[in-house]
């Protein structure tokens, strides 16, 4: 049985993580957002059956992969669904989730580098799941301010990953 103290920290540590591995899949902030949210739900709905023991992280990527694929195979796309089938295969390999521990950590270099209200937007909106109105009332500022820091932080995260692929 999970309780709410080891829940919330099963979502403190992953619900990030898991967000960019959605995202790698789908390509989409909200989609990506809503199928972690989802895995999330599942999992407190779940909390009586569930062993607070048992490879929990483990579970989780499973299934955020599995509802990553299953909205791929319903929506138009312009990869083939094949290719994704093999790629989820490939990230079951103990090393392709141990590189992609390597590159979580490596965005929360990047994300600590931010400006600290950069930050703060980024972690409010997506570690803690806040939307951008609620971001924006608590901070005073607009709407398209909160959007603004959202680019800068993602551009920020993708040029840092650009250089390193170009380097490679």
């Amino acid at each position: 049985m999970i309780n709410e103290q080891v829940y919330e920290r099963l979502f403190r540590d992953n619900y990030a993580k898991l967000y960019y591995f959605a995202y790698d899949f789908v390509g989409d902030i909200d989609i990506a957002r809503d199928i972690v949210s989802d895995v999330f739900v599942m999992v407190w709905d779940k909390r009586n059956e569930m062993d607070p023991g048992s490879n929990l992280p483990g579970y989780l990527y499973k299934s955020v992969r599995n509802k990553c694929l299953n909205h791929l195979q319903r929506t138009p796309h312009d990869l083939h669904f094949n290719d994704l089938i093999e790629l989820s295969l490939k990230t079951e390999d103990t090393d392709q989730l141990l590189q992609m521990e390597d590159r979580i950590a490596e965005m929360n270099v990047v994300i600590d580098g931010m400006s600290p209200r950069t930050r703060h937007v980024l972690q409010e909106c997506y570690y803690n799941n806040h939307s951008y109105r609620e971001v924006a009332d608590a901070l005073g500022i607009t709407v398209d301010g909160i959007k603004k820091h959202i680019v800068k932080a993602m551009a920020l995260l993708r040029d840092h990953f650009n250089v390193k692929k170009q380097k490679k």
